[in-house]
């Protein structure tokens, strides 16, 4: 479900900087593809995402006399960045926590435009740290919710039943991982 959610997903990114009544720009978009999980086992269960990200974006000065110069460019992450992943159950909610995240360079290729030289070193600072809060230390420790295990519906005439799970719990089933727990039936 994760990587499924993660697959093909957008963001934006972009800032600007005024000077001498003129404004320096970049934007960009940026997305995630290519996403592969791995289980792996530490002390608790764990798995590792590996996703490639690439993207596209602009950067250039407004004039203060009007009209724009601009550049453009494609970008990657180089290498494939990796988030590690820790899982615990609450209730039916499968929780994930982000405990690590793979170092990884910011590459940018200018495609087309007058001004390259002038505002590339910018954009490049910019979007890393940018991309470094995002990726890196913004995610480490941060939790969410992956999805809940539903109610599964058991349809055998002439009997109807839902068996609900409540407490679940992970453990490790040679590589990968299982859920133990109770289930509620009740009858509909």
């Amino acid at each position: 479900m994760a990587t499924s959610y993660l697959e093909g997903k957008t963001f934006p990114a972009g800032d600007h900087k005024d000077f001498l009544g003129s404004s320096a720009y970049y934007k960009a978009d940026i997305s995630i593809h290519n996403v592969r999980c791995e289980v792996v086992w530490d002390d608790v269960p764990t798995v590792r995402v590996h996703t490639a990200v690439s993207g596209n974006g602009s950067a250039g000065i407004n004039w203060i006399w009007g009209g724009s110069t601009d550049a453009f460019f494609d970008l990657h992450l180089e290498p494939d960045p990796t988030v590690t992943l820790t899982l615990a159950m609450s209730g039916a909610t499968l929780k994930a926590t982000a405990v690590e995240v793979s170092s990884f360079d910011l590459k940018l290729v200018p495609t087309r435009g007058d001004i390259v030289s002038m505002i590339f070193s910018w954009v490049v600072d910019a979007l890393s740290s940018t991309f470094g809060g995002i990726v890196g230390s913004a995610l480490r420790g941060v939790d969410f919710p992956v999805g809940t295990f539903p109610a599964i519906p058991i349809d055998v005439d002439p009997v109807h039943l839902d068996a609900t799970p409540a407490n679940l719990t992970l453990s490790r089933f040679g590589d990968a991982l299982a859920l133990q727990g109770d289930v509620t039936v009740t009858k509909r």
